[in-house]
């Protein structure tokens, strides 16, 4: 029958109770957070499991004596071994145990001597169980050492277990002294090894369950001073923090992110994130968190606004994450929040002043570029890009290397200059070298441009160049503008000489216009004053008409001087271009055959001659011109016309009231698209220099624009050019040729009436020639060399004068300064101006003054007479008027 000393049953117990005790701990290492020294903790208990197996086994001679009862020694040994190292690890002590290492010294010694030297296993046994006080009692002494996070019981329950292990270590060999005294064998083996086994069992139960409640002790701890360093963290964070449950609330905010959307704790706590979040981000808040929740991102990022206690927005930068239970479900959101309303403003800043400069550089045209020099790689941006025409260009420009980028957009006759230009700065030794050059440059279309590029370079530490970079600026309509600049300084200068020209012409043609004006009025004085049958009479008159010659000469040279105004008045303009198809022939080579056609039937034109005669001159030297090479031939028709609807389409410019076309055509060398467009640009002339103004054409354009005319162009390169000029037609009578409706001039001798006329000019010749004019037809002169004399004297008596006849340029007072005067003294005094040259802005003037015939020197006496007698006519005769 057994006892509560059975030994094999209470091995059997004792093996079951510490096997459920490893296990136990074995679960909470791989269950529950442990921390260090649980692992010597798991095995000391597991040691403790081995030696009652083994002791067991002993028990039932399953294994040999020797070595068993060396390895139960040694299990016994390791228990307080690893309790005490798992209690330095927990504790943070060193790991080294001096205590250790001198007991194991002595254990060592202790069982070799009893073992082998003289072997007596009883004091063996005693002198083990001593060398387990300092082990159990070390163990009590490192309890102590844990810091207090643990509750005091448990440290008490571990010291008083430790020390019931060491009492009963140490009792053991005075009882087996008593014993053998006693019974002179000692503690029966049964009873011994039963006790040790249930006072070793027990005690590991209590250090098992100790360490058990310690390490959950240290667990609690450690997750309350988390707490408290994420409180304190959160509280002193520089940025927003917040714990949001998930569906908004907040369950704890930090003093930064009150402080970003104005409100207080209490506040924001009553409160969810929805309520300050900008409605146009809540969707894609609530997005985010469903996400989160599904577990299908860990967190997230984005910048959203929230709406500030005052109204106003604020843009944040938030971080969310999601915190999971134990159990892995999902418990709230932490949130991370970061004021960036300064740096939004700041980005948009930016972002305004680089659409500015974007803008501006490209209004300026400007390009950016970079060349590594190590990798032969250039770099350009997009409006860089837009300089080359380049079209689909990604985003931040493109790159490619330098020999791709000189054959597509570098001309051949560039590409060395521009390489010369590269390698100078590549190899300068100054850092700061910068350089501005020009060069040509082709576009992605072909088209060619002018590119102004200012350079600079970038050296590493050891001086060599590896960056090059600068700006590139299209250039090219400012180097055109250039260009057109300096021939148009070049063509003014031409210009102001053919004005000085002009000047110099028109004051020859008054002096010779003064000279002929003698002549021709002497001659025909003389051509009265003799018999018709008077043999000298045809030399008068052939001197007369080269007189006339000569005088159309001087109007010619005016013509060409552009400086002559006309009337506009209705006239054919047949005669017109009968004229100047003479002057043409006289002037164009034989090779040049002139054709002329004029119908009968054209109508009459509201034109100033002069400029028409222009007009034709110029066409006819220009087609002149064009075949100058060749034999060719010039055709000049006028014809009435009706435009019709295809030719009004075709030529915008033609008016249906264009009833008149004069066509100019030539047979030479023909003109392309290109000049035919700037055909009618001032200065512009395909002539070499000296040969033309440029302003010949142009000035037909501005004569038949002002005409309310129109001219169109057809023109062939190799054909021929034709000009067709089309005018609107006179609505008042034409005015032909001098008609004689005045009877002969020795029929006109009475018509003066005794009228006193005033004459004024400083030239002699002329006032000995009208005084005898007049005085032969019946007037009374009174002739002033001085328009001042002549002034003083219209003043003494305005009424005796029937008219007044001065010359306009006279020294002391031109003839309009004299007009002036006297329509002052007594208005509508018939005044005819006389002059040798009248420019149009003479004639404006003198018209203003009281002017209100004029007479172009040198004149015949037929035009004079018929002046005077129209200036007359229009002041009746007041008796006693004109009268001496």
């Amino acid at each position: 029958m057994h006892t509560f000393l059975d030994l094999p049953t209470t091995y059997f117990v004792c093996c079951v109770v510490n096997l459920a005790l490893s296990l136990a701990l074995v679960l909470v290492l791989f269950t529950s957070r442990t921390y260090p020294g649980f692992r010597q903790w798991v095995l000391a208990s597991t040691s403790v499991f081995l030696s009652m197996a083994m002791l067991a086994m002993l028990n039932l001679e399953l294994l040999p004596p020797a070595p068993a009862t060396l390895l139960i020694n040694l299990t016994f040994f390791a228990h307080p071994l690893l309790v005490a190292g798992g209690l330095r690890y927990f504790s943070g002590q060193p790991p080294r145990n001096w205590v250790a290492y001198v007991v194991m010294t002595l254990v060592a010694g202790i069982a070799i001597f009893f073992t082998y030297a003289r072997p007596d296993p009883n004091a063996r046994v005693f002198l083990l169980s001593l060398m387990l006080v300092p082990l159990f009692a070390d163990c009590a002494g490192l309890v102590r050492r844990v810091k207090p996070f643990a509750h005091p019981a448990i440290k008490h329950s571990l010291i008083a277990t430790f020390g019931l292990l060491s009492a009963w270590n140490l009792l053991r060999v005075p009882l087996g002294l008593g014993f053998i005294s006693w019974n002179g064998h000692g503690v029966p083996a049964p009873i011994l090894a039963a006790g040790t086994i249930i006072i070793l069992t027990a005690a590991n139960i209590c250090i098992s369950i100790g360490v058990i409640l310690l390490n959950f002790a240290r667990a609690q701890d450690s997750l309350h001073e988390s707490e408290e360093r994420f409180r304190s963290a959160m509280h002193h964070s520089p940025i927003g923090m917040s714990l949001v449950t998930l569906d908004g609330r907040w369950l704890e905010v930090n003093p930064a992110l009150c402080a970003i959307v104005g409100y207080t704790r209490e506040e924001m706590l009553n409160r969810d994130f929805q309520s300050v979040t900008h409605p146009d981000d809540l969707p894609a808040d609530r997005s985010a968190i469903a996400q989160l929740v599904a577990r299908q991102t860990a967190s997230y990022q984005r910048e959203k606004r929230y709406l500030h206690k005052d109204g106003r927005t604020v843009w944040v930068q938030v971080h969310v994450s999601l915190i999971l239970t134990a159990d892995g479900r999902p418990q709230y959101l932490v949130s991370q929040i970061v004021d960036v309303t300064e740096r939004k403003k700041t980005e948009q800043a930016l972002r305004e002043h680089q659409t500015k400069l974007i803008l501006a550089m490209d209004a300026a045209k400007l390009g950016h570029w970079e060349y590594e020099v190590t990798a032969g790689v250039l770099r350009i941006d997009e409006n860089f890009c837009k300089l080359l025409g380049l079209q689909g260009t990604r985003k931040g420009g493109m790159q490619m290397k330098r020999e791709e980028y000189v054959r597509r957009f570098i001309p051949p006759e560039e590409s060395a200059g521009v390489a010369v230009e590269l390698q100078r700065a590549i190899e300068t030794a100054d850092p700061h070298y910068s350089r501005q050059v020009e060069h040509r440059f082709l576009r992605a279309d072909g088209s060619t441009g002018v590119m102004s590029v200012r350079m600079a370079i970038e050296k590493d530490a050891t001086g060599r160049t590896v960056r090059a970079y600068g700006l590139s600026q299209d250039i090219t309509e400012q180097t055109q503008a250039a260009q057109r600049q300096r021939a148009l300084e070049e063509q003014l200068r031409h210009a102001q000489k053919l004005d000085a020209l002009g000047t110099l012409a028109g004051g020859i043609a008054h002096d010779f216009n003064n000279i002929l004006t003698g002549i021709m009025g002497n001659l025909q004085l003389a051509e009265l004053e003799l018999p018709a049958n008077h043999p000298s009479l045809p030399r008068l008159r052939e001197a007369n008409r080269a007189s006339q010659r000569a005088r159309d000469h001087i109007a010619r040279v005016l013509t060409f001087s552009r400086r002559y105004q006309g009337d506009r008045i209705a006239v054919p303009l047949g005669p017109i271009v009968h004229e100047a198809v003479q002057l043409l022939r006289a002037s164009l080579p034989a090779n040049i055959e002139i054709r002329t056609v004029i119908a009968a039937d054209c109508p009459p034109v509201l034109c100033d001659a002069t400029q028409i005669h222009q007009v034709l001159m110029n066409l006819g030297t220009n087609s002149a011109h064009a075949m100058r090479n060749t034999t060719g031939l010039l055709e000049i028709s006028l014809h009435p016309v009706t435009p019709g609807q295809l030719l009004l389409e075709q030529y915008p410019q033609v008016d249906p009231s264009h009833r008149l076309r004069l066509t100019v055509r030539d047979t030479g060398a023909g003109m392309d698209q290109v000049v035919l467009s700037r055909l009618f640009e001032p200065f512009f002339t395909t002539k070499a220099p000296n040969e033309g103004t440029g302003l010949g054409l142009a000035m037909v354009h501005g004569i038949m624009r002002d005409h309310g005319g129109a001219i169109t162009i057809e023109s062939e390169v190799g054909r021929g050019t034709t000009f067709a000029l089309y005018f609107p037609v006179a609505t008042q009578t034409a005015r032909g040729p001098a008609a004689a409706s005045n009877p002969p001039m020795h029929q006109q001798a009475a018509f003066g009436a005794g009228r006193r006329i005033m004459l004024v000019d400083d030239d002699e010749v002329i006032l000995a020639l009208g005084r005898d004019i007049l005085r032969r037809f019946g007037f009374v002169p009174e002739v002033f060399a001085d328009p001042l004399a002549a002034l003083r004297r219209f003043e003494s008596a305005p009424a005796e004068f029937a008219a007044i006849i001065s010359d306009l340029t006279m020294p002391g007072m031109s003839g309009i300064e004299l007009a002036r005067h006297c329509e002052a003294i007594r208005p509508a005094t018939p005044f005819i101006l006389s002059s040798g040259y009248l420019d149009a802005d003479a004639h404006g003037g003198a018209q203003a003054s009281g002017v209100t015939h004029f007479v172009n020197k040198p004149f015949d006496l037929d035009e004079f007479l018929t002046k005077l007698r129209s200036a007359l006519e229009r002041t009746p005769l007041v008796p006693g008027q004109g009268k001496p």
